[in-house]
């Protein structure tokens, strides 16, 4: 299709989104016939160039397309060799770990069991209020069983199944796809700035500004406090905007209060097992390993190639915390805290399969 006026050639570069300087790059070599050879007209000009914005455009989009496919592999490639390489040198290491079973005490994993319980519990109180913040009326219950329905998805590749699993279970529900967006939007950004906060004023405390971790502390910190800050600024005239009334920053602020616990048990959880290897942690506070827990969580989270902080998680903490034994024995210690989740995690959903098969005989 050839667009013969200036006008035409707008609305071709307002499709593409092209800056006003290269507009009227474009509109000169229509008027001026010397910027086009002798035997070319204006509108030939004009769909000569309406190609070449159709190519770049193409170019652009098959870059992106490229992109996503590379991200996609590398998160598909990069979980299953990071466990090889735990494995590896694990295996190598063999010996440092029967050492170091012979000194865990098991009171202090079933510590860590309980308080991880008490957050799988707590979290779906939390969804609850932001789903109130956007209107959206569910009962505790309800949300608890989708919760403990879509556990199973947390150990799909990929690290978006159990939300993916939850916002279709939503979606079923009648819950409108813009408000799906803002409440994955919340969901991710409270607990991931309080995380970024605490995480990052911790280690902040305990290495100031000398090293890259303090460093990087310092700035994961501000980052926290801004997507914190913002939140309350944005959402309720986003929310204005798509509904016509007003948001509910009293759930925001109950649901911030009530994460900071959140935290706090996940911290005491992580502090609980690592006290369980007396030889490794006998001199570490439970401020400097807590600190750590969520710093370390807060990179995993921001490591988009790293699903679930995979890998990420176990290194940062290990030369956070590296003590007595080597960073990769250390690391290797760490990920054992991913099966007691993975052990709670099977524990809470064979209480919601046993809990969904009586409710059904009685019903």
């Amino acid at each position: 299709m050839i667009f013969r006026t200036e006008r035409g050639l707008q609305q071709i570069l307002n499709r593409q989104r092209l800056d006003a300087g290269f507009y009227g790059t474009l509109v000169c070599m229509m008027r001026d016939s010397e910027y086009l050879p002798p035997n070319v007209s204006s509108s030939c000009g004009v769909c000569c160039m309406q190609q070449v914005i159709d190519q770049d455009v193409s170019v652009k989009r098959l870059t992106l397309s490229s992109l996503k496919v590379a991200l996609r592999w590398v998160q598909c490639l990069f979980t299953p060799l990071a466990f090889c390489m735990f494995v590896y040198v694990g295996w190598q290491s063999r010996a440092t770990f029967a050492v170091l079973l012979t000194q865990a005490h098991l009171s202090s994993i079933t510590f860590a069991m309980l308080a991880l319980l008490t957050v799988q519990f707590v979290v779906p109180i939390v969804a609850t209020l932001i789903l109130k913040s956007c209107g959206e009326s569910f009962t505790y219950a309800y949300v608890l069983d989708m919760y403990i329905k879509r556990l199973p998805a947390r150990y799909v590749p990929g690290g978006i199944w159990h939300t993916a699993g939850r916002l279709a279970d939503l979606y079923a529900q009648g819950v409108r796809p813009w408000v799906l967006t803002l409440f994955t939007t919340l969901e991710n950004s409270i607990p991931a700035g309080i995380a970024f906060v605490l995480g990052g004023g911790s280690i902040l405390y305990f290495h100031g500004l000398k090293d890259i971790w303090g460093k990087s502390a310092f700035a994961l910190m501000i980052a926290g406090a801004s997507i914190l800050c913002i939140i309350p600024i944005f959402l309720p005239m986003y929310f204005a905007k798509m509904k016509g009334e007003k948001f509910g920053l009293q759930y925001y602020f109950q649901s911030l209060s009530i994460y900071i616990g959140v935290w706090t048990m996940m911290s005491l959880a992580f502090y609980f097992y690592s006290r369980s290897f007396l030889l490794v942690f006998d001199r570490i506070s439970f401020y400097e390993i807590g600190g750590a827990y969520l710093f370390s969580w807060s990179i995993g989270f921001i490591a988009i190639f790293s699903p679930q902080g995979i890998g990420v998680f176990e290194f940062v903490v290990g030369n956070l915390l590296d003590y007595n034994v080597d960073i990769m024995s250390l690391s290797i210690v760490i990920l054992g805290f991913r099966s007691v989740t993975l052990c709670v995690d099977v524990l809470v959903y064979t209480f919601g399969l046993i809990n969904k098969m009586l409710v059904s005989k009685i019903y």
